[in-house]
C-alpha cells in the first residue's frame, strides 16, 4: 500500500504505478480529460470506448488483468459490474472529481431527458417531471443516474469514507473549484499548468429553475453521497493551503 502524504492526509503519488483516473459523470470530467491527455500522452488509455459497448462483457476480463501504465481513465460503475476494484493492480492510486450531490443529480435529470432521443434508455427519466425524479434518487437501475459512490472504492457507510478514500486517492478535485482543483492536480502530478483553463458547460437545456423545496429531503436521504463531497472539500482546502499557499 502506498505511504500517505502529510500535507494532504492523502495517499503519496507514485509515478512508476498506474493512475486511474475515475470519471463520475456530471462532475467536469470531460474538462479535466482534456488535461490529463496532455500530461499523459502517449501513456494515456481511456476505457469508455469499450466499457459503453452492449457486449462489454466479452473485454471486460482482458481489461481487468492488463498492466496499465500510465494513466487510465474511465467511468469505473460499480453498478454496470465494472467497478474500480475489479481493475488490476487490486491496490491502486486514484484521483477524481466530485461534485455537489444535488447539483449533480439535477444535471443529470437534464442531461438524460435532453438525450432520450439518442439514447431510448433515458425513457423513464424523460417521462417523470423533475421533483418526482429528485424525491425518488436514487434508484436501482443505473441509466436513471447512478450515485459518487458507485464510481469509488467500494464504501459502506458515511463514516467510512476518509478511510478509503484518504488510502486510494492522491489527489480529489471539487467541481465548483475547478481551477483551484486542476492546480492541485498539477502540483500532485507534477505536470505543467495548463496556459487557461476550460470548463466545459452541460449543453442540455434548462427550461424552467429546479426548486430547492427537496434539497434538504434529498441530503437526509443521501449521506454517503455528502459525506463523499464534504470530505472532498476538505481534501482541496487542505492541499490548497499546504501546497498551494492559498
Amino acid at each position: 500500500m502506498g505511504t500517505y502524504d502529510s500535507r494532504s492526509g492523502m495517499r503519496r503519488f507514485q509515478p512508476e504505478a498506474p493512475l486511474y483516473f475515475s470519471h463520475i459523470p456530471k462532475c467536469a470530467g470531460s474538462s479535466v480529460l482534456s488535461a490529463l491527455q496532455h500530461w499523459f500522452e502517449p501513456n494515456f488509455h481511456t476505457l469508455q470506448r469499450y466499457l459503453r459497448r452492449p457486449d462489454v462483457s466479452d473485454c471486460l476480463p482482458e481489461l481487468q488483468a492488463r498492466q496499465w501504465t500510465g494513466l487510465v481513465a474511465g467511468h469505473f460503475n460499480r453498478a454496470r459490474g465494472f467497478g474500480l476494484e475489479g481493475f488490476w493492480p487490486q491496490d491502486k492510486q486514484i484521483i477524481t472529481f466530485v461534485r455537489d450531490p444535488w447539483d449533480r443529480v439535477v444535471s443529470g435529470y437534464f442531461f438524460r431527458k435532453h438525450r432520450v432521443h439518442k439514447n431510448p434508455r433515458f425513457k423513464a427519466v424523460a417521462a417523470m417531471d423533475v421533483d418526482t425524479y429528485l424525491a425518488g434518487w436514487p434508484y436501482e437501475d443505473p441509466i436513471m443516474g447512478p450515485p459518487m459512490s458507485n464510481f469509488l472504492p467500494p464504501i459502506h457507510d458515511a463514516s467510512e469514507v476518509a478511510d478509503v478514500l484518504d488510502a486510494s486517492c492522491v489527489a480529489v478535485g471539487v467541481v465548483d473549484q475547478f481551477e483551484t482543483s486542476m492546480r492541485i492536480f498539477s502540483h500532485v502530478l507534477n505536470r505543467p499548468l495548463p496556459e487557461t483553463w476550460s470548463v466545459k458547460k452541460n449543453t442540455a437545456p434548462r427550461t424552467f429553475e429546479v426548486s430547492n423545496d427537496l434539497r434538504d429531503a434529498f441530503r437526509d436521504r443521501n449521506p454517503l453521497e455528502y459525506a463523499i463531497y464534504d470530505w472532498a472539500g476538505a481534501r482541496v482546502k487542505q492541499m490548497a493551503t499546504a501546497a498551494l499557499g492559498k
